[in-house]
């Protein structure tokens, strides 16, 4: 089963008897794949790097292991149906892509659905971006009449997963722990569904509805993923397809507005040897990289190499170099000492960074380390650059400005007594990245006075000339204000912040500023 972010458990007995090998050799086997183990109660914990999301399944894991310790050969294709989804054109604005199959004959045990309902919900998290991009539903097929449709509605009733009464869209989104958790990603009144002839299937990305749920003795199965991402929703339902298919089931075409899903396609690798011998340091025939290649379940045919339809990290020809180097066994790499000789230093940007940290802290101040991604609903003045696709709420803009960062941090620690005095050293983002230091003095008696006089210390001793002029801010006191100047170039200001910005952030005492760039 699937525990933290990145670790599988498995039964200790059940996985040697899947992958036919016994406990020392199979944690050799792991271990030379590239996935530490430990074993604690009779379960092997297999930590999985974050990109290979394939390997989130037990069946993943047999599947590399038994490819590169005897050889087996996998082999994936779909079966022709008549089992069809039309997609109608309102969803192409809403989430507009959607991929399907169906794998019939599976053997799966209680066991066997719990994991598959955590692998589910870890690929939801991980490639499925807390399912903006990707969202899974695993179905039992047996009580589904096809064809279906995928379509948006502004309002459809039906009894969601785990529940017994029916129940309305906007209710669910309000009452359902799933509806209020993911209500976000839909828009009111513009719902996408899933319904099949006798009934709604699945209201993405929200909830599946409660009929069509796996249990006990399921052997048939209807995947759907929809999303905003083509190649995430397809490559997801590669990925389970495969991994059911591997528990002895027979996937099954569906055709979605006439293409056929899955995409069990295996693209053909086009790396040249020369250039696999020039990153790895090696002297490998292409016969030998092939058969290395092999023993991480790629595919020969007629002298070309193919990888499997369930690899989603494949992106560049580095990547497959690194298959290439697990297969060939990280022993057969002879360990060398550099050609040329180099000595460290310090850059000039590092230098300059540890000079204004000892300053400030021979000032007094407490160093803070805040992230560089900020709420664009707390920045005080507009951020100039947006995050296209942010991952929550919390994150969407590169910070302008260190201010915003450094007043949550006096706010969440505003019980810890005062004077409080903070310093951050680091990146914002104003028309280019620049390099700033803020100080931030917290206390009932904080003013400008007091924070222009441990600048004027900082500019001293850094050796940098300035000059302050007096300029009203939005989010500073009047007159207690100013622009920073170093010859006509403006590097940073200074002030007291404002009663109001300081209720809005719920700061009971007054707070004096400065931020410059170096």
């Amino acid at each position: 089963m699937v525990d933290r972010v990145g670790v599988v458990r498995a039964n200790k007995k059940y996985l040697e008897k899947k992958c036919g090998l016994k406990e020392r050799k199979l944690i050799d086997v792991l271990t030379n794949i590239g996935l530490p183990v430990e074993i604690e109660d009779e379960q092997y914990v297999i930590e999985i790097t974050p990109d290979r999301p394939d390997l989130y399944f037990i069946e993943g894991i047999v599947r590399v292991v038994s490819a590169y310790s005897y050889g087996k050969k996998h082999r994936y294709s779909a079966k022709k149906s008549r089992y069809e989804i039309e997609v109608d054109k309102n969803v192409e604005k809403i989430r507009p892509y959607i991929s399907s199959c169906v794998v019939k004959g599976v053997k799966l045990e209680e066991e066997d659905i719990l994991n598959l309902i955590d692998v589910q919900e870890k690929l939801h998290q991980t490639v499925g971006r807390k399912r903006k991009k990707a969202a899974i539903g695993i179905h039992n097929f047996d009580v589904i009449e096809f064809p279906l449709t995928y379509s948006v509605v502004k309002e459809k009733k039906f009894i969601p997963l785990e529940y017994s009464e029916e129940m309305g869209i906007g209710r669910i989104l309000a009452e359902h722990p799933k509806g209020v958790e993911y209500s976000h990603l839909v828009e009111d009144g513009k719902y996408p569904l899933i319904e099949a002839k006798n009934g709604v299937v699945a209201f993405p990305p929200i909830i599946n509805a409660d009929r069509t749920k796996l249990g006990k003795g399921v052997k048939n199965i209807f995947v759907d993923c929809t999303g905003t991402h083509k190649e995430t929703v397809e490559g997801i339902v590669n990925m389970i397809a495969c991994a059911l298919a591997d528990t002895g089931g027979e996937i099954y075409a569906v055709k979605i507005n006439g293409e056929v899903h899955p995409k069990l396609e295996y693209p053909e690798i086009a790396l040249k040897t020369e250039w696999v011998n020039k990153i790895l340091g090696t002297q490998l025939k292409k016969e030998e990289m092939n058969c290395a290649l092999e023993k991480m379940d790629y595919v020969e045919r007629k002298g070309g190499i193919f990888s499997q339809p369930y690899r989603m990290d494949i992106i560049g020809d580095v990547d497959i170099m690194e298959d290439v180097a697990i297969g060939m066994g990280y022993d057969y790499f002879k360990p060398t000492l550099p050609e040329f000789f180099t000595s460290g230093k310090l850059t000039e940007k590092t230098k300059k960074e540890e000079t204004a940290t000892e300053i400030m802290i021979g000032m007094g101040f407490l160093e803070i380390t805040t992230p560089t991604l900020a709420d664009m609903g707390k920045c005080l003045e507009k951020p100039v650059l947006k995050i296209k696709n942010p991952l929550n709420v919390e994150n969407t803009t590169l910070r302008n400005k260190l201010l915003e960062s450094g007043l949550t941090v006096l706010k969440e620690n505003k019980m810890k007594g005062i004077p409080q005095k903070l310093f951050e050293i680091g990146e914002i983002y104003d028309g280019g990245v620049k390099q700033r230091v803020m100080m931030l003095i917290m206390d009932k008696s904080a003013n400008f006075n007091e924070i222009r006089s441990c600048a004027q210390r900082f500019f001293w001793e850094m050796n940098i000339e300035y000059r302050i002029k007096g300029k009203k801010s939005d989010y500073m006191k009047g007159e207690r204000s100013g622009e920073i100047f170093s010859g006509k170039k403006k590097i940073g200001e200074i002030g007291e912040i404002a009663d109001e910005i300081l209720k809005s952030w719920d700061i009971p005492f007054p707070v004096a500023y400065c931020e410059v760039e170096i």
